[in-house]
């Protein structure tokens, strides 16, 4: 045997024994999981992995996906299916598996009520009626309407039918002014002093009302 041949007899098993320490050429394969937090009483959430088949967390609590994940590919864990009335946000869902096939175990998903979001009315005339309609950022059209009748001396207020996740971009407007023939016989508008914004809100934890003013 010449000596090119001998050194590369003697690189290849060194490059052996060096896989070997590192436990051989083998890919690991890791286990995807993590814990569910903060879901309202006989709730469940659905999350998918890469997209697979969806698993069902009833309540709060830890939770695997079947099957694993080799070394080298990625995951990417998802809400398939929101709670009633909630909304579930993912965080450490995604990344790479390690050479070694590291399990998983910190996806934290957390879910939180959706939030109410109101009118409140001052100056709106007994027996007349105003209402609003609530658009959300990615709709054409309303998506609940609120109709408000006066009460002499008194604010009035009401909530839409529906509620909103944490984030979503919303505005509130008015859809049908006070009755009046030909012309309204008030007319409402945001007021000065509303504690949250009619046009471009966001969505956060605590619930919305709208104020607006009727003259």
């Amino acid at each position: 045997m010449n000596r090119t041949k001998v050194i590369a007899v003697i690189c290849s098993a060194v490059f052996a024994a060096l896989l070997g320490g590192c436990g051989g050429g083998n890919a690991g394969n890791a286990s995807i999981g993590g814990t569910v937090s903060g879901l309202a009483p006989n709730t469940s959430v659905s999350l998918t992995n890469n997209g697979g088949t969806p698993i069902t967390i009833p309540g709060n609590q830890g939770f695997t996906f079947g099957g694993t994940v080799s070394s080298g590919n990625g995951y990417n864990v998802a809400v398939s299916t929101q709670p009633t009335g909630q909304t579930c946000l993912v965080t450490y869902g995604s990344g790479v598996i390690n050479y070694s096939g590291t399990d998983v175990t910190n996806v934290t998903v957390k879910c939180t009520a959706n939030v109410p979001i109101g009118v409140s009315v001052s100056g709106l005339a007994a027996g007349n009626m105003v209402t609003f309609n609530l658009i959300l950022q990615n709709s054409p059209t309303e998506v609940s309407t609120l109709p408000l009748t006066g009460v002499a001396n008194t604010t009035v207020t009401g909530n839409f039918a529906t509620t909103l996740p944490l984030g979503t971009v919303y505005s509130v407007s008015v859809a049908t002014q006070p009755g009046g023939n030909p012309a309204p016989t008030q007319v409402c508008s945001i007021a000065p002093n509303s504690p949250a914004s009619a046009s471009g809100g966001v969505v956060g934890t605590a619930p919305i009302v709208v104020g607006f003013a009727c003259m």
